[in-house]
């Protein structure tokens, strides 16, 4: 976030005059005043996605948005082993090599005026094999008419093709 910092300086200089008490010909009076004005709000965030895990062992890229200057990146927890943030451009991209839980990683971009945002980014990988569909029916949250859930996601399927066959469950 810019602050705009404003510094008006205004210098009188009275002599002789009317109703002054100073012995002196010329007094000086200086006013400053500082007024500070906040530019736009700047935001900063990693794409929402809709699911909680991704495959291990397939490239992954996640890319910041961000709108104003940055001078380097960094998260504050270790990202999954074959995972790592640029510094310099905030995209957080590689290829998992083990499973890890979903978890949430706090971003921080530090901008070029030396101030800080933070964001964060939540997710976990699973390899293929631990990705599966399955009828649930009722019991995780599905209708009777969405009877399929996937280990990946927790929305529900009409069918198990259809589960088999989305995007969120990744097959």
């Amino acid at each position: 976030m810019k602050n705009l910092i404003y510094i008006v300086v205004l210098s009188l200089f009275l002599g002789n005059c009317p109703g002054s008490t100073s012995s002196s010909n010329t007094n000086l009076l200086t006013a400053f005043v500082l007024l500070n004005q906040n530019s736009n709000t700047v935001s900063f965030s990693y794409p929402s996605e809709s699911r909680d895990y991704y495959p291990t062992s397939e490239a992954l890229s996640f890319s910041p948005t961000i709108g104003t200057s940055v001078s380097s990146y960094s998260v504050s927890s270790s990202l999954p082993s074959g995972m790592s943030i640029d510094s310099s451009s905030g995209i957080i991209s590689g290829t998992p090599s083990v499973d890890t839980s979903a978890a949430t990683y706090t971003v921080t971009a530090t901008l070029s005026d030396g101030s800080n945002l933070t964001t964060s980014v939540n997710f976990g990988t699973q390899s293929r094999t631990a990705i599966t569909c399955s009828y649930s029916g009722t019991t995780s949250g599905c209708t009777s008419a969405y009877p399929y859930t996937c280990s990946n996601s927790s929305s529900c399927y009409e069918t198990n093709a259809g589960c088999l066959a989305s995007a969120a469950c990744e097959y």
